[in-house]
């Protein structure tokens, strides 16, 4: 249906002047420039649920029985200043068949398989997250894989180099700094072999004895004693 003049007669509300009889609009003036879509033209907010673009009905598998055979409209900024919208009661409905079904079906699948991360099955639809993927494994499985193993040869280094564990007791117990009210009293220790769990000392501080296995096992280079790695927990 192409596009034509409009139909005007005289018309008093308000500030209106001009009404056409085709689609409806009001002018307040007669000298009109825009053309006619030679169907009702509605405000957009008020366009009725059944009037959609023939893209809109597209995407529901329905098509216009005749393109050129609009049912309404609503105006918008550029030429030719009009959207024209189909009836969808009157649109066929075109199902899809069998075989794209199945070509569907197929993408989605291969979709779901590339971006299911083999680790922790979580199907993943950002595009970033899809990005960072990497041989079926999500960046955050990739980045805890790596801390793990960082932790594993951390561990195996700390056998390798007979590392002595050395836990500390004091009163009161030890606090993150922000929160400590007191300096915290050095009130015992144990001392323990990593690799084989045997107790190298247990010191309560009542002798001076355990200090000073302590400080020279903390500072090894100033002890006779064979100089362990320690970590203190």
């Amino acid at each position: 249906m192409p596009f034509t003049t409009h139909e005007l007669e005289e018309v008093r509300e308000g500030n209106a002047r001009a009404y056409c009889r085709r689609c409806g609009q009001t002018w307040t003036s007669w000298n009109v420039r825009s053309p006619c879509p030679g169907v009702p033209v509605y405000a957009y907010e008020q366009t009725p649920s059944y009037l959609k673009t023939e893209w809109a009905l597209s995407k529901e598998r329905k098509y216009p029985p005749d393109p050129e055979q609009w049912d309404g409209a609503y105006r918008i900024l550029k030429a030719p200043y009009y959207r024209v919208l189909y009836d969808e009661r009157k649109a066929i409905h075109k199902p899809l068949s069998e075989k794209q079904l199945a070509a569907i079906a197929r993408r989605k699948a291969a979709t779901e398989q590339k971006y299911t991360c083999r680790i922790c099955a979580t199907f993943y639809t950002g595009r970033y997250d899809r990005r960072d993927f990497f041989d079926g494994v999500c960046n955050h499985c990739r980045y805890r894989t790596r801390h793990y193993n960082e932790q594993i040869e951390w561990a195996l280094a700390l056998l390798e180099n007979r590392t002595t564990i050395l836990d500390i007791q004091t009163d009161p117990e030890v606090q993150p700094y922000s929160v400590q009210d007191d300096t915290p009293l050095l009130t015992g220790y144990v001392a323990m072999d990593l690799e084989t769990g045997e107790i190298l000392r247990q010191g309560e501080m009542h002798t001076g004895d355990d200090l000073f296995y302590l400080k020279h096992l903390v500072c090894p280079t100033h002890s006779d004693l064979e100089p362990y790695p320690w970590v203190v927990i």
